[in-house]
């Protein structure tokens, strides 16, 4: 009976340990999460020249003119860079 009782004074010891120490683990597993988040994301975007490109050239079949994916996505990705940059102003 001795036995059980310390069996379970040492678990209940250890999931107040595993507790703690989870808490303390907290913010190196949130900033971890953001910056796989932060990695797809900028993936994302230096793909798409490339993405653009290949929908000009291959599926719609036109060439890289004036009026194209390719410009209308160049213009949006300034558009933006330009409203990140006056937010941050």
């Amino acid at each position: 009976m001795l036995a059980i009782l310390v069996d379970a004074y040492i678990v209940a010891g250890l999931l107040v340990h595993m507790k703690t120490s989870w808490r303390a683990m907290e913010p190196k597993v949130n900033k971890l999460i953001n910056a796989v988040i932060e990695f797809f994301i900028l993936t994302f975007l230096a793909l798409l020249p490339i993405l653009s490109i290949y929908i000009d050239v291959i599926i719609i079949g036109n060439n890289v003119g004036e009026i194209s994916v390719t410009e209308f996505m160049q213009e949006a990705l300034l558009l933006i860079s330009a409203v990140v940059f006056w937010y941050g102003a």
